[in-house]
């Protein structure tokens, strides 16, 4: 996906700055279930066993990061940067496929419908309210005029928490054939590449 912020570095040493500031991330991806085994109700009489769900999430971010440069070799700066981020959810959405059931005469959802998707689905309430990443990069800066530069990094963000909330009362919250609420754990792990102008 793709994000963008404003980021502020706070000198400590020459070559030694902190950096911090806000940003927003659109960040998902797709998980495959067990067309049999996992489903939601679309209503009272039909639910939808879920071949597979597109996640899609924006959260807002605070860096927090120790970042290491060496000394400028003609118009470049090299750094390399250490940290964490803070992400705050602000929106969670799905696109699911799958295959429709209805009930049968006992209310058990066995018989089999057609193969159906649907877009946009609220699970907002599915995912932990906060996410907490490990975040190292390398990367450089091209000094073009005074002390403004373009700059250039590649990071790896590493999630330590769990992506999704189970204690969550969602309608859309996935259940097994007995109908028991899923125990669901995912991390959410991105290579980026960060441009932006440092002044």
């Amino acid at each position: 996906k793709f994000g963008y912020g404003l980021i502020t570095e706070f000198v400590l040493a020459k070559n030694y700055s902190f950096l911090t500031g806000v940003e927003v991330n659109y960040v998902g991806g797709t998980i495959n279930y067990d067309p049999n085994k996992v489903f939601y109700k679309v209503n009272d009489s039909t639910a939808l066993f879920l071949k597979s769900r597109e996640y899609k999430q924006q959260y807002v971010t605070i860096p927090l990061a120790l970042k290491l440069k060496t000394n400028e070799i003609g118009y470049m700066t090299y750094f390399a940067q250490i940290g964490v981020d803070a992400s705050f959810k602000i929106k969670g959405r799905a696109n699911d496929s799958g295959t429709l059931y209805s009930a049968d005469s006992t209310g058990a959802f066995t018989v089999k419908g057609l193969d159906y998707s649907k877009s946009d689905v609220d699970i907002l309430k599915q995912i932990q309210l906060f996410r907490v990443a490990l975040n190292v990069g390398v990367g450089a800066e091209w000094n073009i005029a005074g002390n403004t530069s373009l700059l250039f990094a590649l990071n790896y963000n590493n999630g330590f928490t769990n992506f999704f909330y189970n204690k969550t009362n969602d309608t859309n919250k996935l259940a097994d054939r007995t109908g028991k609420k899923v125990e669901e754990k995912a991390s959410s792990n991105y290579v980026a590449l960060t441009v932006g102008v440092l002044f």
